[in-house]
Parts: structure tokens; C-alpha cells; sequence
């Protein structure tokens, strides 16, 4: 029977982590499934309600806690030889996610790690619906079949090959142990995928594999806050750090079916106000040297 290690962060999920383990425990794959908790000191109900689901809880130091670093050490603590990361704040909605990860990784020794689609939940902002959707819409258009092979030999767009969110991806542990995550506080993902595709191995999108997650950002100073360490961690990486996908959100505006006119305005006029924020945050970083 095939095993895989499932790794979940957690800090205070105690309104989410509950559906995000029922929606694990509901997939019937024959796929016998170790879920490893980190949490980094979580003072609500979060402890209470993982051990109902799993017995391997990690727990670490607030002050310790880093988005590589905390996943290397999940992955030194698996048993499997396969890992998925995900967050305490996901629903999985694809029953057949691990079975397309395992038959996709096995494939062939080069595929190293497979990630899938995230789907907005439907109450989130209207502009973090647009951002993520823009990211996988423009995925979803070099796909073949539901599947896109990245390597550094088919570059198409420098951003999207490099691209991997940590919320849904499916990585060989082997791979994991000789090439940790870089001790970063954020984009240890997005750091990973350029290391597999500079070295050259696979990165797989498989648009199967769906799960929902967005953010829900409390004020603007959240947002912005968000904005600079993505400004940074592409300044890190990226050629041309400013992508503008606007193309890609323009479409999914002027064709939502969903929307009136009215509606479609507003988000229009809403967007050139938050393309506006991001030029000036970008700005201002250059400015004060803090890219």
C-alpha cells in the first residue's frame, strides 16, 4: 500500500483546521495517510481538535517558526517517501488528488514535485479572487490533458515556471532531504521551484488537483505588509520582478456572466486603485532601498 506524509502548519486555526482535516478524511484512495501537525504555539482550540485526527503533533517556539525551516523539519520527521504541504486554512476538493500525484510523480525520477489549483473561497475579497484566478487561469492555458511539465528547457513565462505554492504541492521526500527549503520568512515555495527548475528537474501542475484557500486581508497595512515581502522575494529571483497579468484579469472581469455592469465598473475602477498601490509600495521600497 502506498503512504504518503501530509504536513499542516498550524497557529491558532481553531475556526478552519476542523473542516480542513474532514475534508483529508473523506478521501477514500486506499492511500494510507500520516498527518504531521507543526504548531507554533497555538493558545485556542487547535491542539484539541488535530488530536482527534492524528497523534504526530510538533511543537515549536512562536519565535521559531519559518516558513522553510518549520517544513524542513516536518519533512525530517515523516516516515513516507512522498510529502504534501498544505495549510490549516484549505479545503481539499479533489478526490482523486493523491492517486493523480503519485501516478504523475512516479512517472518519471525527474518529476519532483506536483502541485495543483487553488480556488478562491467565494466570500473573499473580490481582488484576491482576481489575483489567484489570474495565476491559475494562465497556468491552466499551457496545460495538455490537465498537465503542464515545467522545465528549464520549455520556459514559457519566467514567473509562472517558477511559481509553486506550499498550500497544495506533492514533492518526493528524497528530494526534499538533499534540497531543504531555504530558512525563509516567506516564498520558500516560489524559492523552491526556481531550485528545481534551474537544476533541472520537473515541476508538474496538475489543474486536477483542486483544493480552496485565499487570504482575507483585515486592513490595507496587512495588505500592503503582504505586498513588500512579495515584492522582495521576487526582486530575489525574478528577472523583472512587476508582472502584470492584467490581460488575464481584465478577461475574467469583462466575461464574468455573474456580474452587471455596475458591478463590473466597480471592480474595474477598484483595480486601477490597487495596481496604483502597488506601483507606489514598489516605489517607495526602491526609494528606501528595502527590496
Amino acid at each position: 500500500m502506498d503512504q504518503i506524509s501530509i504536513i499542516i502548519p498550524t497557529l491558532n486555526g481553531e475556526s478552519t483546521i476542523e473542516k480542513m482535516l474532514i475534508s483529508l478524511a473523506t478521501i477514500v484512495d486506499g492511500i494510507k495517510k500520516e498527518i504531521i501537525i507543526i504548531d507554533s504555539g497555538s493558545i485556542d482550540q487547535t491542539l484539541n481538535i488535530v488530536k482527534k485526527f492524528t497523534s504526530k503533533i510538533i511543537k515549536i517556539q512562536s519565535q521559531d517558526f519559518n516558513h522553510g525551516r518549520t517544513r524542513s523539519i516536518g519533512v525530517k520527521e515523516a516516515s513516507s517517501k512522498y510529502i504534501y504541504f498544505t495549510s490549516q486554512d484549505v479545503i481539499i476538493n479533489s478526490q482523486d488528488i493523491f492517486k493523480n500525484s503519485l501516478l504523475t510523480i512516479k512517472s518519471n525520477p525527474k518529476n519532483v514535485v506536483v502541485f495543483g489549483q487553488n480556488i478562491p473561497f467565494i466570500d473573499s475579497p473580490i481582488f484576491e479572487i482576481i489575483d489567484i484566478s489570474a495565476i491559475y487561469e494562465s497556468l491552466n492555458s499551457y496545460t495538455k490533458n490537465n498537465i503542464l511539465v515545467q522545465n528549464k528547457y520549455n520556459i514559457q513565462d519566467e514567473f509562472l515556471w517558477y511559481f509553486l505554492s506550499n498550500t497544495n504541492a506533492f514533492y518526493r521526500k528524497d528530494y526534499l532531504l538533499t534540497n531543504p527549503f531555504t530558512t525563509i520568512e516567506y516564498g520558500e515555495d516560489l524559492l523552491m521551484g526556481k531550485v528545481i527548475i534551474d537544476s533541472g528537474f520537473n515541476k508538474i501542475y496538475d489543474s486536477r488537483n483542486i483544493i480552496f484557500h485565499s487570504h482575507k486581508y483585515k486592513s490595507l497595512s496587512e495588505y500592503i505588509i503582504r505586498l513588500q515581502n512579495d515584492y522582495r522575494i521576487k526582486n530575489k529571483i525574478l528577472s523583472r520582478p512587476i508582472r502584470s497579468n492584467i490581460k488575464t484579469k481584465l478577461r475574467l472581469i469583462v466575461f464574468d456572466g455573474e456580474l452587471t455592469k455596475m458591478k463590473k465598473l466597480k471592480i474595474l475602477s477598484n483595480l486601477i486603485i490597487r495596481y496604483c498601490i502597488k506601483i507606489l509600495v514598489y516605489i517607495h521600497m526602491l526609494i528606501c532601498k528595502s527590496l
